[in-house]
């Protein structure tokens, strides 16, 4: 991944409490907050998420791997090249 890959990061913070059935079945987001980046390489988008409750977990794409919803992906890269 290039070192000027254009990176973004974001802090999501829940507002309110899930509802009572996601608490129930446990479905609902486990953190009050957490945090997402995306880093978009020429070939690769990498996506991070991290939460205190969650931990940290890690996606990758291979854009040539990827089909109708990495269009937008693609196009998003070559934008960033622009």
């Amino acid at each position: 991944m290039p070192a000027d890959s254009p990176a973004f990061v974001s802090r999501n913070r829940r507002l309110k409490r899930s509802g009572l059935l996601r608490r129930a079945n446990g479905s609902g987001d486990p953190d009050p907050e957490h945090w997402v980046a995306l880093v978009i390489g020429p070939k690769d988008v990498v996506v991070a998420v991290h939460g205190e409750r969650r931990g940290t977990s890690t996606m990758t794409l291979r854009l040539e791997d990827g089909e109708a919803a990495s269009a937008a992906l693609r196009a998003a890269v070559r934008a960033a090249k622009a």
